[in-house]
């Protein structure tokens, strides 16, 4: 009788092995043998591994403002960081001076802990209830102590804190009076300067903020300073105007000489600090602006008939018509191909000042007409600056 044997399944693994997978198989049903072990090693103790349960620190000592010396010192814990100088100190907030009296003896197993402070508010708060008169008067004027100042002005809102919130609205203002360090400061120095005004704006409008804005806006058109700092501020706090010269002078400097590879796709590339929401409204901006621009240069704005004047009804139609081709050739004029199609106010400015000096337009036209259509089209560029921020509005 012949013995069926079961099929071998054999498994290339490169050009050069092959394996036999059924022994492989069979080789892992057997049972291992007992690895050898010597007496001494079968009586020797295995040691012991022993576990600490006890928990670690559940907080860090502050670097700056964790003292060993004074009179009635404060323990205070804020997020994972301890806190310790004389309570006294509290006295700038009668809130929390009165928390620290109610409390009573801390320690450190009892600290008093203060829940509503972010740890960054409560270093700035330490700073200055620490710091000099002088040391108020003269601090420098860099991001971190600007940053410390937007951090304190927040925490007097929350708190009465008079004294404080005093310096601070004095110390802003004579920032921003400071014209020649505004026109020189980084933009992380006006993200925090603005910042501190908008906090203030909440109890009541102030100078500062509209001062500020303003600022920041001409060095942006005059390519002082960066647009994407701006973009990031004004959507931050939400600035309209801001963000509209921001979007689009940061758009325009995008466009502005992209490069293409050999076959003709342009590499387009944003400031990598924009997040993606920020960059598809730099997009939509972009495909709003030129087809705004589209639409206007293949159908000329109308011609208003000018109130005062010799034209007539019957003889508006001439002007019109004049004006109607006037407008279709100096859209076409190499000055203004020039100029990328998403830049709808340089555009606009072009086309006014070339109908401006067109002689066939001058000579075809009553010369109020052509006054009222060059207002006309002063108008329409002066309210596509003031809506400029809808074409940037992304997806929706």
């Amino acid at each position: 009788m012949l013995t069926q044997v079961p099929p071998r399944l054999f498994v290339i693994l490169d050009d050069n092995t092959i394996s036999d997978a059924t022994r492989d198989r069979q080789e892992e049903r057997r049972p291992k043998k007992r690895a050898r072990v010597d007496s001494d090693d079968e009586e020797a103790p295995q040691p012991s591994v022993k576990r600490d349960s006890s928990p670690g620190p559940v907080y860090t000592r502050d670097p700056d403002y964790y003292q060993d010396h004074g009179d009635n010192l404060a323990h205070i814990l804020v997020g994972a960081v301890m806190f310790k100088f004389p309570g006294i100190k509290l006295d700038s907030c009668p809130t929390l001076l009165e928390a620290w009296r109610k409390h009573g003896k801390t320690t450190e197993s009892n600290p008093l802990v203060f829940k509503t402070i972010t740890l960054e508010e409560f270093r700035a708060f330490a700073w200055a209830i620490h710091a000099s008169t002088t040391d108020l008067d003269t601090s420098p004027h860099e991001p971190t102590y600007l940053e410390r100042l937007a951090l304190i002005a927040s925490i007097t809102q929350r708190y009465k804190m008079q004294i404080l919130e005093n310096w601070c609205q004095q110390f802003l203002k004579n920032l921003v009076a400071d014209t020649v360090f505004l026109s020189s400061c980084s933009s992380a120095c006006l993200t925090h300067l603005v910042h501190s005004s908008v906090i203030f704006n909440k109890t009541g409008p102030n100078k500062q903020l509209e001062i500020l804005v303003d600022r920041w806006i001409r060095r942006i058109e005059n390519k002082d300073t960066p647009c994407a700092p701006a973009i990031i501020a004004a959507d931050r706090f939400n600035l309209k105007e801001l963000r509209a010269v921001a979007y689009y002078n940061h758009l325009q400097d995008m466009v502005e000489g992209l490069p293409s590879n050999d076959r003709g796709a342009i590499m387009l590339r944003a400031d990598p600090k924009l997040n993606n929401g920020q960059v598809m409204r730099l997009l939509a901006g972009y495909l709003s602006l030129v087809s705004m621009w589209e639409r206007l240069r293949m159908s000329p704005l109308d011609l208003p008939r000018a109130a005062t004047g010799a034209c007539t009804a019957a003889t508006h139609a001439k002007c019109k018509t004049t004006w109607e081709k006037r407008w279709t050739s100096a859209v076409g004029w190499k000055r203004i191909l020039s100029i990328n199609s998403s830049d709808i106010l340089a555009l606009l400015a072009c086309l006014r000042d070339q109908l401006m000096n067109d002689d066939d337009l001058r000579a075809g036209m009553d010369p109020d007409c052509r006054l009222a259509g060059l207002e006309a089209l002063r108008t329409l560029r002066t309210k596509v600056k003031g809506d400029i921020d809808d074409h940037f509005y992304g997806v929706v």
